[in-house]
């Protein structure tokens, strides 16, 4: 429950103050309501701040003149010259009038709305606007705000363990300075923290830098995107003045509402097409609606966001909250990139079907994408030179200041840009009695959470930590136990080759800097039925491009490694009498590399030698004797094996090389850790496999390709895999297998078959399979809106496989999304052509797991 609390707060977007003497106030609209999050700015310096959630606002100033700027989204800027005094405090109330947005007599072609020639034009302008500023900095303040409303019964005891209470403000600040440089580098520093959240607990909430020019924000589709016109519908609401510049208001209406769409009202200033203001709602796949508000101020003739708000009501699980995340950014310092100065005009063809480029500041906007493309490849040239790779998504580093947690609430005065509320007043205080009050409990949990082995500690297991552990970084060493009733939770206990079972595990990890790491692991698992213990020793080093990895032991496997999960057989054996699961036992030594050879290719290699050896059934007892289901044997059934699927024991050695190619990957670096992202791009896997067993060689080849992408604005995922056997093997561990499924439940991956046997098809002989998933915007239950916005999916669904001795089908539809978790499905198998089955299944990554 805390940590769910503690994410709520950790959305993105800030700024700080200046010192000297204090100006404060409250700001109004016409009607004497007061405007919450109006931006207060001097004009001279840029430094500002805005009002609190009440409408009041303090500013700090040295003594003097000062021409201050209030500014609140939808009412008209007004710009004052105020004297400050050398002592004291000035205060001054504003009233801000409410926008009047006249409709301007237009001229209507084609029945088109002229809200679609603007935003032709403005995404095009979008390209400039994301090059325009060569670097620039910033000082940004940040405040996070939670208060929960309402918990069902049974979580109420976990808030008071967790030291949270109900309808009490939980705050979370924040100061940052920030410097971005093109391409793609971003740097932050946090320099000051401070929250009334428990102790103990470090959260952070930093500056996020949310660019609507971008062809995405996150993962939604942006209003400035190439692709809008196919998922938005735009309406032109009229235009007003402001300080002399026209401003257009656009109405921004999804064509389907659904999640990860943009609706609500866009500013645009005709002068360069940039961003005045926005006010926007949207539905992520969490299902939360969001109200986010930004207003932009001019800095050296440039547009930028000095204003960011963001709220949300959560409704999870019977809990009631309200979010809001507040940012203010100022004290800009830009350096522009002269390549891109004057901004010129654009004349849209479609709606002037005359226009032609006039003067050196007039394009067309065919004209001005090839001016662009012009510009960025002269760029891009220079980048390269310069030794900096443009291809990167980023390389973002941020950095908390040593004493950014430790400063006093007298300090904080200086750096508090909103003022606090009385509600946020008072969650300070009552935060503070109510640690104060469990002082001796949280210096207890505190006690319980140090590396200190207790006897108990065998049973419910425990992960100790050792050393300092850094901001933004993981511990420096740390051991991990598992006990062995974690099997309980995991329903991994039984299977009728080692009848119950109890397993553990120990890791030990240590990192070695920032990016390189060491490991060494044991697991354990002894078999009632067979009275058998087995183990394996694990070693690992390397980093994330390169990962060196080795074990020793003696266990039992799968015939296919990714046949059935042991919680899902469990119950399918104890409950249904179908003992899906065929282990063989082997002992063996195993080496694999993983490396990144370079950004879109990696390179795996696997070696193994074993001794293989035969198990069979020992324990046969179920929970539920069902007079039509027998136990079937640990050899499992195969086509081409028949019943010979039992095997000598013998020894073998193989070796796995595998190459990864995704031309389109993008990478960047976060922190020095660097990240990928295949995006839509397709991902092409060539595998070959060669070795002996029972001193019969073999070798197999295998061809894969895999992609993610948008088609006619739907989400097509697909993969295909073909392989051959130049050489086939004798034993079933040695064959291809295919993932399938007999329960009702099953897991979640794409190339899993809904109803296929586990064992039946395996083959060593040419093969093919497919498999492919068609999400829908909009088919049949999500046309109901309140659906689609709860994050309901529909989708279509295919597998096939072909080899030697079968041709199977799968073809079905599913609802994802039912409790954000469960997605059910109904679907038709044809075997060789014809009808075999229908079927449903539910198919979730909780319940495939058990």
């Amino acid at each position: 429950m805390k940590i769910a609390l503690f994410a709520l707060l950790l959305w993105p977007l800030a700024a700080l103050p200046a010192l000297g003497q204090r100006l404060a106030g409250t700001v109004r609209n016409a009607r004497g309501e007061r405007l919450p999050y109006a931006s207060v700015q001097e004009t001279a310096t840029r430094r500002g701040t805005l009002t609190d959630a009440e409408g009041h606002y303090e500013l700090l100033l040295s003594a003097g003149t000062h021409r201050i700027r209030f500014q609140h989204l939808n009412h008209k800027a007004q710009t004052l010259t105020l004297q400050i005094g050398p002592q004291g405090e000035t205060l001054q109330d504003v009233t801000l009038e409410e926008l009047s947005v006249q409709l301007p007599e237009v001229t209507v072609r084609r029945g088109e709305d002229p809200a679609y020639a603007l935003m032709r034009r403005a995404a095009v302008m979008a390209r400039l606007h994301r090059r325009e500023i060569a670097r620039w900095q910033a000082k940004a303040y940040i405040k996070g705000t939670i208060r929960v409303r309402k918990v069902p019964f049974l979580l109420e005891n976990a808030l008071e363990k967790a030291y949270l209470k109900t309808d009490l403000t939980y705050v979370l600040e924040s100061v940052s300075e920030l410097h971005f440089t093109q391409p793609n580098l971003t740097k932050e520093t946090i320099v000051s923290v401070r929250s009334n959240l428990p102790p103990g607990t470090r959260p952070l909430i930093n500056f996020a830098q949310l660019s609507f020019y971008d062809e995405k924000v996150g993962e939604l589709i942006s209003p400035f995107s190439q692709k809008a016109p196919g998922y938005y519908r735009f309406q032109y609401l009229g235009a007003f003045q402001e300080n002399g510049l026209q401003v257009h208001q656009v109405q921004v209406i999804p064509k389907v509402r659904s999640i990860n769409l943009f609706e609500g009202t866009l500013n645009l200033l005709e002068a360069g097409l940039s961003i005045h203001s926005l006010q926007f709602a949207f539905t992520p796949e969490n299902g939360i609606t969001y109200h986010l508000r930004q207003v932009y101020s001019p800095f050296e003739g440039v547009w930028m966001p000095v204003q960011m708000e963001t709220e949300a009501a959560p409704e999870l699980m019977g809990t009631q909250s309200r979010v809001r995340y507040v940012t203010s950014v100022q004290e800009y310092a830009l350096t522009l990139d002269e390549a891109y100065r004057p901004v010129p005009g654009l004349l849209d063809e479609k709606s002037q079907p005359g226009a032609v480029s006039g003067p050196p500041l007039v394009y067309r906007l065919s004209d001005f994408r090839r001016h662009l493309d012009s510009l960025e490849t002269r760029q891009r040239t220079a980048w390269l030179r310069a030794g900096i790779d443009p291809d990167l998504l980023t390389t973002y580093t941020l950095r908390v200041d040593s004493g950014a947690r430790r400063q006093s609430g007298q300090a904080w005065q200086q750096h508090r840009l909103i003022p606090l509320t009385a509600d946020e007043r008072r969650g300070y205080r009552q935060a503070d009695s109510v640690y104060r009050a469990n002082a001796v409990r949280i210096r207890r949990d505190s006690l319980r959470a140090l590396p200190a082995f207790r006897p108990l500690q065998l049973l419910t297991g425990k992960v100790y930590n050792y050393g300092v552990r850094p901001e933004l970084m993981d511990y420096p060493r740390r051991l991990t136990y598992v006990s062995p009733l974690m099997g309980l939770v995991r329903g991994d206990i039984f299977n009728t080759v080692e009848g119950y079972v109890a397993k553990t595990s120990l890791l030990y990890t240590a990192r070695r800097t920032d990016s390189l790491r060491s490991e060494l692991g044991l697991t354990a698992r002894y078999a009632v039925a067979r009275r058998r213990l087995n183990a394996v020793l694990s070693g690992g080093y390397g980093s994330f491009n390169h990962f060196l990895k080795g074990s020793i032991g003696r266990d039992v496997a799968q015939f296919n490694p990714t046949g059935i999960a042991e919680g899902q057989n469990t119950s399918s054996t104890l409950l249904f009498e179908n003992n899906y699961l065929k282990l063989y036992e082997k002992r063996f030594v195993e080496l694999s590399l993983q490396s990144r050879l370079l950004p879109p290719l990696g390179l795996q290699l696997t070696g193994s030698v074993e001794s293989r050896f035969l198990v069979k059934n020992n324990d046969l007892r179920v929970w539920r004797n069902l007079p039509d289901r027998v136990l079937t044997s640990n050899n499992p059934r195969n086509l081409e094996l028949g019943d010979s699927t039992a095997f000598p024991g013998h020894k073998a050695a193989w070796l796995l090389a595998g190459l990864t190619l995704t031309p389109g990957q993008k990478t960047g670096v976060v922190n020095g850790l660097p990240f990928r992202y295949t995006g839509s791009t397709p991902a092409f896997q060539l595998n070959a496999r060669v070795g002996q067993a029972g001193g019969q060689f073999f070798s197999q080849l295998e061809l894969g390709v895999s992609q993610t992408f948008t088609l006619l604005k739907n989400e097509l995922a697909w993969q295909a895999e073909a392989g051959w056997f130049p050489s086939p093997p004798q034993y079933l561990m040695d064959f291809k297998h295919f993932n399938g499924n007999r329960n009702i439940t099953m897991t979640t991956e794409l190339s899993r078959f809904r109803t296929l046997d586990y064992y039946l098809y395996s083959t060593a002989r040419p093969y093919r399979q497919l498999h492919a998933m068609l999400t829908f915007r909009q088919l049949m239950l999500t046309r109901i809106e309140k659906l689609r916005l709860m994050g309901l999916r529909e989708y279509l669904i295919l597998h096939g496989l072909h080899t030697a001795r079968t041709n199977v089908f799968e073809v079905g539809y599913g609802v994802r999304g039912l409790m954000r978790l469960l997605s059910v499905e109904g679907l038709v198998a044809f075997q060789n052509g014809r009808y075999q089955q229908a079927a449903v299944r539910l198919v979730t990554p909780i319940l495939g797991d058990f």
